[in-house]
């Protein structure tokens, strides 16, 4: 049975690297930036790229390393490119990296958007797969009554669905304490159907709590009213005992 409060990882199989590799580097001039990677047990490393110019002309060296892993496969590469800027070889490095007890590994970077132009060492993104393990955070329902979670890793997932239920004769519905109704012979048979499928209906999400009393505003409304009234009775006892002076004097 799948638990509902954990989200299960899944490790990082495919990268990829969008960056900009300065062309009028001198020979030996090393540039980095690294890629995270998720093992199977749901924990996220950092594999490290390096770029290194080489002396020939529009190459670079490449030397992949893991401070948390082994490389096994793919740990170097001669970048060639084309003398517009655009990377002829290798457009994918497939890297081998075994993380110990996280396991093991191969995940296909996409090399493609790397260029060489000149200007400083950019990179303009890395993207990859894989998701760290996760636990649930929150939960909320939706229009068609599927309760939603929303997980530690960013991740959501549909963990259960409420159906929508009908019957020929809704007023004989025998009442309960509260808004609970109960099924009765003379309501009828009870048939459940699901909302997103059908036309019968549908749910409304927080209906409940935005019509809930907001407590604080309700105060504020009695403080205000009770001031109005407290003014509102002094003005009357100052009238009655002006009223009980002009008596007095006409006597």
């Amino acid at each position: 049975e799948t638990d509902s409060t954990l989200f299960d990882p899944l490790a990082t199989t495919a990268a990829a690297l969008r960056a900009v590799l300065p062309a009028n580097a001198p020979t030996g001039t090393v540039r980095g930036t690294s890629i995270p990677v998720v093992d199977n047990a749901g924990v996220v490393h950092s594999v490290d790229m390096q770029f290194t110019k080489n002396a020939a002309a529009n190459t670079w060296d490449l030397a992949i390393t893991s401070p948390t892993g082994t490389v096994t496969a793919g740990a170097t590469a001669t970048m060639s490119f084309s003398p517009a800027g655009i990377l002829v070889t290798p457009t994918t490095q497939s890297i081998g990296v075994d993380f110990g007890a996280g396991g093991a590994t191969t995940v296909a970077v996409d090399m493609t958007g790397i260029n060489e132009f000149g200007g400083n060492f950019t990179v303009i993104n890395t993207t990859q797969n894989g998701i760290e393990a996760g636990t649930l955070q929150s939960v909320a329902f939706d229009e068609d009554g599927i309760l939603q979670g929303l997980f530690s890793n960013g991740q959501t997932r549909a963990l259960y669905k409420l159906p929508l239920a009908s019957v020929p004769n809704p007023n004989e519905l025998a009442l309960r304490s509260g808004t609970h109704f109960a099924l009765s012979d003379a309501a009828g048979d009870l048939t459940l159907f699901e909302a997103d499928p059908t036309t019968f209906g549908s749910f409304s999400p927080g209906a409940l709590e935005q019509s809930t009393t907001d407590i604080a505003t309700e105060f504020n409304k009695m403080i205000i009213t009770q001031q109005s009234y407290s003014t509102a009775v002094q003005a009357y006892t100052a009238i009655e005992e002006m009223a009980q002076v002009a008596t007095q004097l006409k006597q």
